[in-house]
């Protein structure tokens, strides 16, 4: 398992199978969880002792889009934690892109906040560059959605796709975030 801890990062865990005794639970995709774990003596490895699911994002697999793109920020993620300095804020960020894809706020709307917000906890000048590089319309749209709660945006109107595209583009070519 690939676990993102809000203080450690990406920690790299496996579970010991036993055959006796009753099942226990297993984690899955996005779960929140609480884990006892022990480090492994020959590596940078963690054994899951003991696991408790705090919540589980059940909702995400019901919705095709929201799970595509909470999937896609996932390993987004876990290309790119290992350069992270400073977890919290990022962890926060992924929490709260989780619970709003869960509540079924738009796939699309969600993935353009997160991937903004994003770029800017990791130093970049999303804002100040590409914003201001996009054309008119496209600005006024963009700082529309940036600056709407999700809860007041109709539906995932085709000019949020268009702007995660760009938005990608931009990461991809302007960063060393890893799309």
């Amino acid at each position: 398992y690939d676990i993102f801890a809000s203080e450690s990062g990406l920690l790299h865990c496996l579970r010991r199978v036993s055959h006796k005794g009753p099942t226990k639970v297993q984690p899955d995709l996005f779960d929140h969880l609480a884990l006892d774990l022990e480090q492994s003596r020959t590596g940078p490895a963690w054994f899951i002792r003991d696991c408790r699911v705090i919540h589980r994002f059940s909702r995400i697999g019901k919705n095709y889009r929201s799970l595509t793109e909470a999937s896609r920020l996932s390993m987004l993620l876990l290309k790119n934690l290992i350069h992270t300095e400073s977890f919290g804020p990022v962890y926060k960020l992924y929490r709260d892109a989780l619970d709003s894809w869960e509540r079924g706020s738009p796939a699309n709307a969600v993935t353009f906040k997160v991937l903004f917000r994003y770029a800017r906890i990791e130093g970049y000048p999303v804002k100040e560059e590409w914003l201001r590089q996009l054309p008119d319309g496209d600005r006024a749209a963009a700082v529309s959605i940036l600056s709407s709660p999700l809860n007041e945006l109709d539906g995932d109107p085709p000019e949020i796709a268009h702007l995660v595209s760009r938005l990608r583009e931009w990461i991809s070519s302007s960063t060393d975030i890893l799309i």
